[in-house]
């Protein structure tokens, strides 16, 4: 989780320095991304239970639905990076826990615990913290 992490924060840094500059579109760059951890998961993993999802077809629409959203944030990251920043970027990773607990409560009906209202208030606290943050500090150069 550790590692998973650092290589996340990474991430935003190295895309900023090094991707941005390629100018390359955030849908060709969402594509390699995908596509490229599509063919690693397919050395790797086996293929045996894929049978099972499609039997299901609950499962299968929301396994189409899903990667087709999960594309889309990725093209939205490569688009936030180039435009907004490392910062705001790494900000935007945050959120998806909070949309995740709101999907929980309007569309499965699960009750929030205070732990998890308090956690929401912590997420959106610091994402605007670290929002604000970056608009305030000064730019290099200047």
């Amino acid at each position: 989780m550790i590692a998973g992490s650092i290589s996340v924060g990474c991430s935003f840094v190295y895309a900023r320095k090094f991707i941005t500059p390629l100018k390359l579109p955030a849908v060709a760059l969402a594509t390699y991304q995908i596509g490229l951890a599509m063919i690693f998961l397919f050395l790797v993993t086996s293929p045996d239970g894929i049978g099972a999802v499609f039997k299901n077809t609950r499962a299968w629409t929301g396994l189409v639905f899903g990667l087709g959203l999960c594309g889309t944030a990725y093209v939205i990251y490569y688009f936030i990076v180039e435009n907004l920043g490392a910062v705001a970027a790494a900000g935007v990773t945050y959120i998806p826990p909070v949309v995740a607990l709101l999907i929980g409560v309007f569309l499965v009906g699960d009750g929030i615990h205070p732990i998890g209202y308090a956690a929401m208030i912590l997420i959106l606290s610091g994402v605007a913290v670290l929002q604000l943050g970056s608009r305030e500090a000064p730019v290099e150069g200047s």
